[in-house]
């Protein structure tokens, strides 16, 4: 999920696309392929400059979608 300070973005594979359209508001995005690749995609449309991970997911999670999302080198990442 991102979230900016006017909308709410949940991401999710084909498993799961008719749950989420019916469960979820917000833009619900069907992904087919890593879904820190389209999350990153719409960061950098929306030219989001500061991103902030919740710190209670795997560990692997966090530093796996960090790595991802370092797409331009002023990107300050934070975990909270």
């Amino acid at each position: 999920m991102l979230l900016t300070a006017s909308e709410t973005h949940f991401f999710t594979d084909p498993r799961l696309c008719v749950e989420a359209a019916n469960n979820i508001t917000g833009m619900v995005h069907v992904v087919k392929g890593p879904l820190t690749a389209a999350v990153a995609a719409v960061i950098k449309r929306k030219h989001l400059k500061k991103i902030g991970f919740e710190a209670s997911g795997p560990a692997s999670t966090i530093c796996a979608a960090q790595e991802t999302l370092r797409w331009e080198p002023r990107s300050r990442l934070s975990a909270g």
